[in-house]
Parts: structure tokens; sequence; C-alpha cells
């Protein structure tokens, strides 16, 4: 929640809650695949990654932060070659590549790490939430190993870190965690159930008018509401659509979250890696029963 985490990212609401903003932070339009690979004639080049160190002049940008999976923002997977391209992007103009994997990372999307989809390897890697599966409070960041040798022929003091900095009793959690979920299969276990769960969302699509999209991998999964499921027409920002579905989990114990925003209504869903399928079909009935009486309402 510091003020520099809170400029990095793309939520318009950390910046307003901040109080202020880092003016050496530029936001992106994601997923821009052709842009990232170079074609210049593409949408919005001028806005993609390769266009902002265009712009800003690459001797300028220290890093590229990407979440491979949109998490709050709402459950977006990139395209097919997004995040290789990226990668390359930053090989050719020496720009370190960020992964964020707080929400995606220790089994969440059917991989260890969702940049394992991709095959691509970061130079950083930020790790927080699954490594001790909420128990305990612990994040860190993983690094490549070119950047581990500069820090360790480092004559100085390299001053960074919290008082509450490699707390011996959060790493012995994280370590049991990962020992956890390794043991029981676990990350091939979010696959399995995560394909399952995908289909069973897809059913709603069907089923109901208002659900038009779902999205995701593994058990990292979201639907998107609509007016109209058929052409895409979007509410209204104050009918707050996205609200009152959530509320009407609520009232049949389903507890949900809701993203968005300006007439954009999405429900994420990301139930325990542990979940079993008999687990899923109720979660499902339950949503779908909120979904009829949001829809009864509208």
């Amino acid at each position: 929640m510091t003020i520099g985490a809170q400029s990095a990212t793309h939520l318009p609401a950390f910046h307003a809650f901040s109080g202020s903003h880092m003016n050496d932070v530029y936001h992106a339009v994601p997923h821009l695949t052709d842009c990232e690979r170079g074609n210049k004639d593409a949408d919005h080049y001028e806005r993609s990654i390769r266009g902002v160190i265009e712009r800003e002049g690459k001797d300028t940008v220290a890093a590229v932060i990407i979440e491979p999976i949109q998490g709050a923002g709402g459950i977006y997977v990139p395209p097919a070659g997004y995040l290789e391209a990226v990668r390359k992007l930053c090989n050719e103009y020496d720009i370190h590549f960020i992964a964020d994997e707080v929400i995606c990372g220790f089994g969440r999307t059917g991989s260890m790490f969702a940049v394992e989809h991709w095959d691509v390897v970061p130079d950083f890697m930020s790790v927080a939430k699954g490594i001790t599966s909420g128990y305990a409070q612990l994040g860190g960041v993983l690094i490549h190993d070119k950047i581990r040798k500069v820090i360790n022929d480092f004559d100085g003091v390299l001053a960074h870190g919290f008082t509450y900095s490699g707390h011996a009793m959060a790493c012995a959690v994280g370590l049991k965690n990962i020992e956890i979920i390794e043991r029981d299969g676990l990350v091939d276990r979010a696959k399995e159930m995560g394909e399952y769960f995908g289909d069973r969302l897809e059913e709603l699509v069907t089923k109901h008018t208002s659900v038009g999209l779902t999205r995701g991998m593994g058990l990292l999964r979201s639907i998107e509401l609509f007016k109209d499921s058929k052409s895409f027409e979007r509410f209204d920002p104050q009918d707050n659509a996205a609200e009152k579905l959530y509320q009407h989990c609520f009232d049949r114990g389903l507890l949900v979250r809701t993203s968005g925003g300006n007439g954009i209504n999405i429900i994420p869903l990301a139930p325990p890696l542990i979940i079993t399928q008999p687990e899923i079909d109720e979660l499902i009935e339950r949503f779908s029963a909120g979904i009829t009486a949001f829809e009864a309402e509208l």
C-alpha cells in the first residue's frame, strides 16, 4: 500500500486513495501483441508498452511490471504470444521484466506460477498470498541469477527492507505450505478442478441472459454481466449490476467479489485449491440462483 505500489497499479481508485502519484510511473494498454512485436500500424500503438518506451526513451525505463493474468482488474488472460512479445521487447531494450504473481502464484492458475503457461522467465517475480495460503503474512521477491550476482558483488549496504522482513515464523509457515502444496499435488488439482469449474461457468452463459462471458485459467475465473448478453450491451454505471448480484449471492450463502466500473460488471471467482467437484456444483447452484434473482430484479 505504499505510494509507489499504488502508483504502479492501473486501478484509478488506488491513485485517489494514496493522495499522491509518482510522476515517473507510466501506464500502457495491455494485450496489444502486434504493437509489442513492433507493428507501428496496429491500433493504439502509441499507448502500448513499446510505444511508451519509445516515447519516453529506453534509457529512462527501469522495468515493465505485468500481472500475467490480471486479477483485481477482472481476470483477463493475455492473448497467445503476448507475454513472450513483452519479454522479447524487454530483452531488446535491456529493460527488466517484473511479473506480479501475488494473485496468480502457487498453483492458482494450474501451474505453480502463471508465467509458466507461456514459458516466460521474468527478471523479478513478486509473490505473496498463496505462499502461505493466507495463514501468515508473507511476501517476497524472487530474482534472476543475473540480478542476484549484481547484489552479491555490491560492496555497500542494500538499504531496502522493513522492520518485519525475514520474519522466522512467517517463513516457516511459507515453507510448510509449499511442502503441503507439493505433497498433496494441489497444483495439478487446481488444473483439473479448474477445467471442470470453467465448464460449469460456461453453462451459465447459455442459462442466463445477463451472463455474457467467462474468463480465466485454473481456479482463477470470472464472469462478466451485460444488460443484453447477445449484443454485449453494458449496464449503465448507476445500475450497480455487480453489486446487486453480489447481494443476491450473499443472501444465498455465497461470498463473491466485484470488479470493473463505468458499466463494466465482473464477478471474479477464486475458490480454494482443495475444492471438490461436489463443492463446485454447490457453488454453481448458489451462484445460478443468485443470478436468477438478480435478473428477476431487473
